[in-house]
């Protein structure tokens, strides 16, 4: 009873109160080792942090194994080191710079951008000898002023006090990027004994996450500087997170890569994600969206709608009429989105209080009665909802999902009506409050899982991706919006080979190959009090069709299971929880890069 009320004493501090406390590991460690005693979590912050440490270094010793025999291919490139004209902190990083393998003083120029002293004044200050870089290197107080000589070169963003690894060069001549016009590397942090800390395993391209939590601010390769944002900006030190921003809501595609080694140590926290904003930037957001700041660190957006699209929420059901009213009673009472149906599709009940319960809710304006007559199968049961539809989006709902944010809906819809986006997923907790679904990662248990299970429902999650909106592979089917022409599209969900499980997934996945983006809405929260009604998979004939199904979707996504674009290869596929993988990965360098 202590723990339950310190931490309901805890979950009633201002947010920006609970993350500065974050910062002492000894405070997070004990109270969360409270908690998981009194069994109110099972992953928490002090399990992250302690492993986290040791398997980040061991981590580390297999990526220099994978890089260790690729012979340097070098490329004309010049280093642009964002500074704030910090002597000790600007040695850091040019010391780093010259340590590189394979550096090529002539074929390197350096910009050393927000310097306001003169150049070789602030080169004499440093505490070591970088006379040969005078020749090679200018300084800027904006992009515009730079030379034209540079404006069609290849360059590296990184900013004073972070130090390059040794083999960045080595990876950027053979990481193939002749058709790529930017690229990120992972980053982490190095203590002074050389102990790396809180790595940044990124996953690959995320526009979304990078418009709500800005996760790429650094270690940014650029083919070139020609883009016009480039010379618009006026402060420079969260440039790289706001011009990717710009070029995620961009209408011209970009080629953006994700170089999954760990090449940059950072040595400072993050600035607040909209500190120096760009005008131009702000005002591309706002035309598009209503803008919540949380904490300074990640935004929610409320996308604009042009109109307000018939949403068919379908809710299967056999008998269980209690979850089924406390799901339809949640949904009609506690959504501010009022333009929706909701099907529900009754499948051989034989109770006679839930027959009972049907037919009166049916009689509710919203409400409508279909009968599926034929044996449990989820895929097809929904697909023959799907056709008495009205809505131009399509929601499947487990009859055992309970609203709780009341903007849930709203959220969703804003969401699914982009034109890039295909599903559109929810933030699921159990019963106990803890988490049930953030998104689909594939890869888990050979086949896929829910993204931080069994996490506090409060908790920020790996790189803040419980809270910030962001665009993952798959999500589940308990709580999903698509637009009906996607739906129709790729011809609904796969009745066949995948009757219970998994057909969420493949679906996803289908919608996903149309060239949209699926999504994890962080502000749509519900109850999901997971699989109340099927029932394990607990039977011959059952664990058989489970079989079955995981067989079918090895094969059919094989290449996503191996390699989700939404993960990190750095990243365990033995626990659904974001650790740090435990297993070597002696593959050589080029069979690395995927």
């Amino acid at each position: 009873m202590a723990v339950i009320t310190l931490k309901a004493v805890v979950s009633s501090l201002p947010s920006s109160w609970r993350r500065y406390a974050r910062r002492y590991s000894r405070v997070t460690i004990k109270y969360t080792t409270w908690l998981k005693q009194a069994g109110l979590v099972d992953y928490f912050a002090s399990d992250v942090v302690q492993q986290h440490r040791f398997l980040a270094n061991q981590r580390m010793q297999y990526q220099e194994m994978a890089i260790l025999d690729s012979r340097t291919v070098q490329q004309p490139l010049f280093v642009l080191l964002i500074t704030d004209a910090d002597s000790r902190e600007l040695t850091k990083s040019l010391s780093s710079l010259m340590a590189m393998d394979g550096l090529n003083v002539s074929d390197i120029k350096l910009v050393l951008w927000g310097l306001e002293a003169h150049l070789p004044m602030a080169l004499d200050q440093v505490e070591v000898d970088f006379s040969w870089l005078k020749l090679n290197t200018c300084a800027v107080s904006r992009l515009s002023d730079l030379p034209n000589s540079f404006s069609h070169r290849p360059v590296f963003f990184f900013r004073e006090g972070e130090r390059l690894h040794a083999k960045l060069l080595v990876v950027l001549g053979h990481w193939p990027l002749s058709n790529i016009s930017y690229a990120y590397v992972d980053c982490n942090s190095v203590d002074d004994e050389g102990v790396h800390r809180q790595p940044e395993f990124m996953p690959d391209w995320n526009p979304d996450l990078q418009l709500t939590s800005g996760y790429v601010a650094t270690g940014l390769w650029a083919k070139s500087l020609d883009d016009l944002f480039w010379r618009q900006v006026q402060g420079q030190k969260n440039v790289i997170r706001h011009f990717l921003m710009s070029v995620a809501l961009s209408k011209v595609k970009a080629s953006v890569e994700h170089i999954s080694f760990c090449l940059l140590h950072k040595s400072r926290a993050e600035r607040p994600l909209l500190a120096d904003c760009p005008d131009i930037l702000s005002q591309q957001i706002l035309d598009k969206a209503a803008v919540t700041e949380n904490d300074g660190f990640r935004l929610s957006l409320c996308w604009k709608l042009s109109s307000s699209p018939l949403v068919s929420l379908i809710i299967p059901t056999k008998n269980a009429w209690q979850l089924v009213k406390a799901c339809i009673d949640s949904i009609l009472t506690r959504s501010t989105y009022k333009c929706f149906e909701i099907l529900l599709v009754d499948n051989n009940s034989d109770e006679q209080q839930s027959l009972e319960y049907f037919e009166e809710v049916s009689k509710h304006p919203k409400v409508r009665l279909l009968h599926y007559p034929g044996p449990f199968n989820y895929s097809a049961i929904n697909n023959y909802a799907a056709k008495h539809c009205q809505g131009e989006v399509i929601g499947l709902v487990n009859n055992d999902v309970e609203v709780i944010s009341d903007n849930w809906l709203t959220s969703m819809v804003a969401q699914v009506m982009r034109p890039e986006i295909g599903c559109v997923g929810a933030k699921l907790l159990y019963s106990d409050g803890r988490i049930q679904h953030a998104g689909v990662i594939m890869g888990y248990g050979g086949g896929a899982g829910h993204a931080h299970k069994f996490f506090a429902a409060d908790a920020p999650g790996y790189m803040q991706r419980l809270v910030a909106s962001h665009n993952v592979s798959a999500v589940t089917a308990a709580c999903l919006l698509v637009k009906r022409v996607d739906f129709e599209l790729v011809g609904g969900l796969n009745e066949v080979d995948l009757k219970v499980a998994f057909n969420d997934v493949d679906f996803c996945l289908k919608v996903r190959e149309l060239g949209r983006r699926n999504l994890f809405c962080a502000e749509a929260v519900l109850f999901h009090h997971e699989s109340v009604s099927r029932g394990a998979e607990d039977t011959p004939e059952k664990i058989k069709r489970f079989e079955s199904e995981v067989l079918y979707l090895q094969k059919k996504w094989g290449a996503v299971i191996a390699h989700d674009p939404a993960y990190n290869r750095h990243l365990t596929l033995k626990q659904e929880n974001f650790l740090v993988a435990d297993q070597p990965e002696y593959r050589p360098f080029f069979s690395a890069q995927r």
